[in-house]
């Protein structure tokens, strides 16, 4: 199993910030810098790569989590309260959503 995902992560090495990462066998970097809103376009590149050879199905409640948390990396806080309440309406037992909604909205509708 490892030497196919090596097999598989060789032709990401060509990629600029992923380079040193992978040299030393650790494909979280790309994540990290993704998590901090500081992702290259190679570092998205190699996460969707990654990503592609999961074969799990991904429940529409965590998507919607996550494209509020790159709405909010990038800025667009209301797009992010959106995709929070989406997550919450679809699995309203799903905690992070609520959790990152209730912070959020102090922060954009009510800063005092």
């Amino acid at each position: 199993m490892r030497k196919v995902i090596l097999g598989l992560l060789t032709p990401l090495i060509c990629f600029a910030e992923a380079v040193h990462d992978l040299e030393r066998g650790d494909p979280v970097g790309p994540f990290v810098r993704f998590l901090q809103g500081k992702a290259s376009t190679l570092d998205a590149f190699l996460i969707k790569s990654l990503g592609d050879m999961v074969k799990v199905e991904v429940p529409d409640y965590i998507r919607a989590y996550a494209e509020g948390l790159v709405k909010e990396k990038r800025g667009d806080l209301e797009g992010a309260l959106e995709s929070y309440l989406k997550s919450i309406s679809l699995k309203p037992d799903y905690n992070p959503s609520y959790f990152r909604f209730n912070d959020l909205i102090r922060r954009v509708r009510n800063p005092e």
